[in-house]
């Protein structure tokens, strides 16, 4: 079977482990191709495709206006009603409910609904965000939505590096606890919360941010931090090695986040066995209970005490839940959910 991506970034964990276990079960994936007019369309004909399974919509709907936008998506929604009548499966994995940057979110909304009642089965990963999903979209979609949990990334990122050498090759004191946070600083991801709440009692920890951002949230960012030697900030890109370095000297991931429906941080973390101090938020907590330590969200108190508790608890008090939980997620049981879901006749 054949089955077009749309968007497909290239260089995304998330794509290529997913593709690497489709291909196993003998579905060949390709890109969509880059065109200004009918790329899905021309894409599914270039590579006879089945399917069309969508990742990322906003590619295909917003431009730098509204007016810009409504154009761009007649033009995608009219494709999308194209390839369905000509048989083509649509398959959306729904990673966000909105964009995070709230960019013309009523507009997206409307347009989302129409793509849903176009698709013929959405994804998600966890049965949190199907409830989710069913709250924010309506119970129209629940016949339609799946839930296919992501599998780790582990494999990406082997243990080439001991925790001690990681620190040591950082330069962490030896009884720091190292605190880490990882991915694209953006502001939903409440970057500034957790870096409050390190400030209230900085002593015994060692703080890592590794994550690309722009410049006004780089300056803010080291002007907060200005004077501490107990952190690291990696705000350009992050190289695999380096990578590899980080989760290996971390004690723990923490995920402050304001807001949140999916996060490939929780697969990542528990394959890599590392406990998370995280927002209680609904989707999170469903999927990290008793694999960290929650907190408040946006309450710097409740994160600076989570913190003070991650330096007074053995790590091996996680390790068995943690266990349990990465046997969960698995990309070969992924793909083998949406093996089916090409299937349907529906």
């Amino acid at each position: 079977m054949r089955v077009v991506f749309a968007p497909d970034f290239g260089d995304n964990d998330y794509q290529y482990l997913l593709k690497f276990s489709l291909n196993k079960l003998n579905i060949e994936t390709f890109s969509a191709l880059r065109k200004s007019l009918f790329p899905l369309m021309r894409s599914c004909a270039k590579y006879q495709a089945k399917a069309l399974h969508l990742h990322w919509t906003g590619t295909y709907v917003f431009s730098s206006s509204i007016f810009l936008s409504f154009l761009k998506s007649i033009h995608f929604i009219f494709e999308l009603v194209l390839l369905r009548l000509t048989g083509i499966k649509i398959v959306w994995t729904v990673h966000n409910l909105i964009n995070h940057e709230r960019y013309q979110e009523k507009f997206e909304f409307f347009v989302n609904k129409i793509v849903i009642r176009l698709s013929n089965s959405l994804i998600v990963h966890s049965h949190a965000q199907k409830e989710k999903l069913i709250e924010f979209y309506g119970e129209k979609v629940k016949g339609k939505t799946f839930i296919a949990p992501q599998g780790g990334y582990a494999s990406l990122y082997e243990k080439k590096i001991s925790y001690d050498q990681a620190k040591k090759t950082i330069g962490i004191a030896e009884k720091e606890k190292v605190f880490l946070f990882y991915g694209n600083i953006r502001p939903y991801k409440g970057v500034d919360i957790l870096i409050d709440a390190f400030l209230l009692n900085p002593f015994g920890k060692f703080l890592i941010i590794a994550g690309r951002c722009d410049d006004e949230t780089e300056k803010s960012i080291k002007n907060k931090l200005n004077g501490l030697k107990n952190f690291l900030f990696h705000c350009e890109y992050v190289s695999r090695e380096e990578t590899s370095i980080y989760w290996a000297a971390s004690d723990f991931l923490v995920l402050p986040y304001r807001e949140i429906f999916n996060s490939g941080l929780v697969s990542f973390a528990i394959s890599m066995g590392k406990p998370v101090i995280y927002s209680s938020l609904p989707t999170l907590e469903a999927e990290l209970s008793g694999c960290g330590i929650s907190f408040n969200p946006q309450d710097i108190y409740s994160l600076s005490k989570a913190m003070d508790m991650a330096c007074m608890v053995e790590e091996r008090k996680f390790k068995d839940e943690i266990s349990r939980k990465a046997e969960h997620y698995s990309w070969d049981s992924h793909a083998r959910v949406l093996s089916s879901i090409y299937e349907r006749n529906k």
